[in-house]
Order: C-alpha cells, then sequence, then structure tokens
C-alpha cells in the first residue's frame, strides 16, 4: 500500500 502511494509521488516529482 505504502509503496504505490510512494510511486504516486515519485511519479508526480518526476513530472514537475
Amino acid at each position: 500500500m505504502n509503496d504505490r502511494l510512494k510511486s504516486c509521488h515519485v511519479d508526480l516529482q518526476s513530472s514537475m
């Protein structure tokens, strides 16, 4: 679960 949230966060930061 936490991994999935982290993945989303990383994707968001990567997009920036």
